[in-house]
């Protein structure tokens, strides 16, 4: 199978890590047909920016030496004829052939390839090696490298290995590495082989974790499988994506019933082990909010306060959430702008007189009475229409169901005032914990809550207080109940059942 191969070896030299933001310096290619090369390209390139002294000093290859070098659209046609009908081979495949395909694109020209990685190449041939960088494979197997970290010498390099590969490794194993290699996505570096044959095709959540452990990112999907190949081949238009799947050494998943307790799953965890590429999800340690306060003059006025994230929140009370008192406060000072309120009524000025925006003629005077109070709460009220909580339709807490198609088995969450009280998994064995209790209220809840119950019609079941402590009793929450069947096998109605009381999301909406 080797012999038979077209391969297009290939190293670049570049101005930083970022496909999307850097550039390539060098390029050295070389063409491999019937086992033996034949044809040989190597270039500077003027990557029509500086380069940084770092890569100077780890390449030798100065602003000076690319000055009068080509740019990559006068060698892209040269490139594209060496690659052309080629297996793409490089040490860290993903790596260059971002820069690669990034630079293509630059030019308005599309390219892909079939690709083949030699570390994880040499991860299958040579398991018992820790490590497996171009530099270790120099050392361990005596190869000759004049010049390391130019882009020719580490082309060459790599088929120093492959030739090596092919007269120490039994050729039936090394076609059978190279045929699964071939017919896998082109994986992180430090990923080992088979990390996606254990994947969830269907809902969950996944975790990327780095060498020792530690969460880089979570993320959940309807299907985590196809999810998580989605990165691995977007990570050339991204920065982010490319530093995650370099890191990556490690993917967890964790199959759930549905899509709302993947979406609770991957704020659960977020906040629990804080991964480097999450942000929107980290747990706020003290809840931001807007809410009214005491009118001046028949002007309502507002103030930014900073709550404990288990304090209790008068939801009518509250004019908008937010992640910090600095956000709160920038959206204060856009709707002034934007509506021309008073930034002394908002907040944002103290002191005597008019305030500043009213001499730039962006406040229309409420703060020295220079217009009707009922024209100025009216454009307030306006700024927040939008920004405010719904109030909780139903008068208690509610039981939501989630499971797949005929399922003896699934989610409950009990959910009262927006907030996720208890979350369950059901079977035949009975309840067991899927979420920690939650205390106090939680924003990332309540956004969840409001996009899945008013995306669709949902059903979902008010409960009684005789009905909640008997389902807690029988999740070992309260002491235990007297009642011997268990609740959850008839809390949800059937598409037929008219007896037991059921609110529709959208019947609630209209």
């Amino acid at each position: 199978m080797f012999d038979s191969l077209k391969l297009a070896i290939v190293d670049v030299e570049t101005t930083g890590g970022s496909a999307l933001f850097n550039r390539i310096i060098e390029i050295g290619i070389l063409r491999i047909e019937n086992g033996s090369v034949t044809q040989t390209f190597e270039t500077l390139v003027n990557p029509e920016c500086r380069i940084p002294p770092m890569i100077e000093s780890l390449t030798g290859i100065t602003d000076q030496d690319v000055e009068g070098a080509p740019n990559f659209r006068s060698i892209a046609a040269r490139v594209r004829e060496l690659l052309d009908g080629a297996v793409f081979v490089a040490h860290n495949a993903r790596f260059d052939a971002a820069f690669v395909r990034n630079e293509f694109e630059r030019i308005g020209e599309p390219w892909s390839a079939a690709c083949l990685c030699t570390v994880r190449l040499s991860r299958r041939l040579y398991p018992g090696f820790r490590h497996h960088g171009l530099s270790s494979l120099i050392e361990r197997f005596g190869f000759a490298c004049d010049r390391r970290h130019r882009a020719l010498d580490d082309a060459r390099v790599v088929w120093l290995f492959l030739e090596h590969a092919r007269r120490d490794v039994p050729e039936e194993r090394l076609n059978r590495s190279l045929k699964a290699l071939l017919k896998t996505p082109s994986l992180p570096p430090n990923l080992p082989a088979g990390a996606l044959d254990k994947l969830p095709t269907g809902p969950g959540v996944y975790i990327f974790k780095d060498s020792v452990g530690q969460a880089l990112y979570i993320g959940k999907s309807l299907t985590v499988r196809s999810r998580v190949l989605s990165h691995f081949s977007s990570d050339h238009s991204s920065g982010k994506e490319m530093r995650l799947c370099q890191q990556t050494a490690r993917i967890e998943a964790h199959p759930t019933y549905g899509e709302l307790g993947a979406l609770f799953l991957e704020s659960h965890l977020v906040k629990q082990m804080l991964p480097l590429y999450n942000r929107h999800l980290r747990y706020a340690r003290r809840l931001t909010v807007i809410r009214p306060s005491t009118p001046q003059n028949g002007f309502h006025t507002v103030q930014v306060a900073t709550l404990a994230p288990d304090a209790g929140v008068e939801l009518g009370e509250v004019l908008g959430i937010f992640r910090s008192a600095r956000q709160a406060k920038d959206f204060l000072a856009e709707a002034a702008k934007a509506s021309q309120l008073c930034p002394k009524l908002l907040g944002l000025e103290s002191g005597k007189g008019a305030c500043f925006a009213y001499a730039l003629k962006r406040c229309k005077g409420a703060c020295i009475g220079g217009e009707k109070p009922v024209a100025y709460n009216f454009r307030l009220e306006e700024v927040f229409r939008n920004r405010r909580l719904r109030v909780w339709p139903y008068s208690g807490p509610v039981l939501i169901e989630e499971k797949q198609t005929d399922a003896s088995a699934g989610h409950l969450f009990i959910v009262d005032q927006w907030n996720l009280m208890h979350a369950f998994n059901y079977s035949e064995d009975g309840l067991s914990r899927f979420l920690p209790q939650a205390h106090g209220f939680d924003y990332d809840a309540y956004r969840i809550l409001v996009r899945y119950l008013f995306a669709k019609p949902r059903t979902v079941k008010p409960l009684s207080t005789t009905e909640l402590k008997r389902l807690l009793a029988q999740a070992g929450v309260l002491p235990a109940a007297d009642e011997e069947t268990h609740f959850w096998e008839h809390a949800m109605p059937t598409q037929s059942d008219s007896a037991l009381p059921v609110w529709s999301a959208t019947e609630a909406s209209a």
